[in-house]
Parts: C-alpha cells; sequence; structure tokens
C-alpha cells in the first residue's frame, strides 16, 4: 500500500512540474514574440521617419545648391533674369523624389 501510495505521490510530482514547465515555457515564447513584435515595429517606424527626413533634406539641397546659386548668379547678370520656370520645374522635381520615398516605404512597410 506504502508503495502504491508514494508511486501515486511521484506521478503527481511529476504531472505538476511537467504542467510548471510548459506553462513558463509558453509565457516565454509570448513574452519574446511580443518582443520581436514591438521591436520590428519601432524599426519600421524610425525607418519610414529616416527616409522622410532624407528626402526633405534631399530637396532643401536641391533648393539651396541649385536654385539659390542661379538666381543669384542670374541677378548679378544683366543678359538673362531668374528664370523660375526653371526654379518651379526643380522644386516639383524634389517633391516627387519625397513622394516616390514615401511610397517606397509605404510598400516596404506592407511586405
Amino acid at each position: 500500500m506504502e508503495v502504491r501510495l508514494i508511486l501515486k505521490v511521484e506521478v503527481v510530482v511529476v504531472i505538476v512540474v511537467v504542467v510548471v514547465v510548459v506553462v513558463v515555457v509558453v509565457v516565454v515564447v509570448v513574452v519574446v514574440v511580443v518582443v520581436v513584435v514591438v521591436v520590428v515595429f519601432v524599426v519600421e517606424v524610425v525607418v519610414v521617419v529616416v527616409v522622410e527626413i532624407v528626402a526633405v533634406v534631399k530637396v532643401v539641397e536641391v533648393v539651396v545648391v541649385v536654385v539659390v546659386p542661379r538666381c543669384i548668379s542670374t541677378l548679378n547678370s544683366s543678359t538673362r533674369s531668374c528664370d523660375w520656370n526653371d526654379i518651379v520645374e526643380v522644386i516639383m522635381l524634389s517633391v516627387e523624389i519625397v513622394e516616390v520615398a514615401s511610397v517606397v516605404v509605404s510598400a516596404k512597410r506592407r511586405c
């Protein structure tokens, strides 16, 4: 009788240990998955912000490097006035660059 009781207690202890181990493993897996999802989301948001900041910096760079010197040089020259059509074209091209960057980032986020 005592041997059967000891065996029953051992079986119960083994079952409890297995259940506890399974619960701990499930909790650890859930925590790891949540952490990975949060990290991936944060990285995607950071990538989107960085790409859009770079696009805006490129627009400003185009305006400063191309538009301003062209206007300054034409102001000093008596032969030609500042061609606003060229300036508007450069600015529109810069805006298109920002839009393309945003579309690329949005497409990447969907994948």
